[in-house]
């Protein structure tokens, strides 16, 4: 990925089938208008032998600014079974948008040749927020006057957003940035695996538990009625490993923070055991954990069992309560 001197970044979303020749030119409008401006534009920002996810959640967390470029095609464009590519909790673009949404990055939606703005009841729930966003026009019938509107308020909010760079990765603060949960799937590249993980997050949030993000994945909490703050029943972490040095999926409780919780130590251990009853179910490492962890392959195999244990305990810790 290239580096620009020292201007903010602008990430321009788009689908390729759907505005691909608007953002070529786009890009090379701010280019022109804007010295030293960086453009994140897939095509020419990742470079051959990149992680393409992985380049974009890293240009999405140092952007000042998205363009989410609407055509005809992005709300209805459809995957190779007939499904709705927005409605997959896989679809890079959907995983742009959200993220950005989520980390509080100006985005301005860009209605290409008359599209309408979405409404929100056209929009899977993380892109709500999007339908109330103030959208821009960009038409092929008055392009000079449309584009010198959208430039000028790109170039409003790059001058009071800090630098940026991104010759590797952006310039770290003194205390990491913890994730979010969009922008921990748009690290996830196996898209089965990531489609897995969103159902599995949807389930849990829908039962009452909560997350805890770090800055490499996060704690799948659950409250109980012998103290205030959550206990884990669960972590999720990228493949290079996280907190306890656990990799992917482990579902299970660390034992001395059970003790603090005795009303549901014997529901922790029904659920522990319909844990290792599940397929794929390896016995986590460290000993100060009664877990198991499952690898990718087997959470995409297996995630509805997952999300039936984690409701079923979710269910009883609230009628115990």
């Amino acid at each position: 990925m290239r580096a620009g001197p020292d201007q903010g970044w602008v990430f321009i979303s788009y689908r390729r089938e759907d505005t691909a020749p608007y953002a070529r030119l786009l890009q090379y409008e701010l280019r022109e208008r804007i010295p030293g401006v960086n453009v994140f534009m897939d095509v020419d920002s990742i470079e051959p032998g990149q992680d393409f996810v992985e380049v974009i959640q890293q240009a999405v967390g140092a952007c000042a600014v998205m363009l989410v470029l609407i055509g005809r095609n992005w709300l209805g464009a459809t995957d190779q079974d007939g499904r709705r590519r927005l409605d997959g909790p896989a679809d890079l673009v959907r995983l742009e948008v959200q993220a950005a949404l989520n980390r509080g990055i100006r985005v301005i939606p860009v209605l290409v040749d008359g599209v309408p703005v979405p409404r929100r009841e056209q929009l899977p729930e993380p892109l709500a927020a999007l339908a109330g966003r103030n959208a821009l026009e960009l038409s092929h019938s008055r392009y000079a006057f449309d584009a010198n509107r959208l430039l000028s308020a790109v170039q409003g909010v790059l001058s009071h957003a800090p630098a940026v760079g991104l010759a590797g990765r952006p310039p770290q603060p003194a205390t990491p940035a913890r994730l979010d949960e969009a922008g921990f799937l748009v690290g996830i590249r196996d898209e089965a695996y990531r489609a897995a993980l969103q159902a599995l997050f949807t389930a849990a949030h829908s039962a009452g538990l909560v997350f805890e993000w770090g800055t490499v994945g996060a704690s799948i909490r659950l409250y109980t009625r012998d103290r205030p703050e959550p206990l884990t029943v669960a972590w999720v972490f990228p493949g290079q490993g996280g907190w306890y040095g656990l990799r992917h999926l482990t579902f299970g409780f660390d034992r001395g923070s059970a003790a603090k919780t005795p009303s549901v130590q014997a529901l922790l251990d029904e659920y522990v055991t319909a844990v290792a009853r599940v397929s794929g179910a390896a016995p986590a490492k460290p000993r100060s954990l009664l877990a198991y962890t499952f690898t990718p392959d087997a959470v995409t195999a297996h995630h509805p069992e997952l999300v039936d244990v984690l409701e079923t305990l979710s269910r009883k810790v609230q009628e115990a309560t």
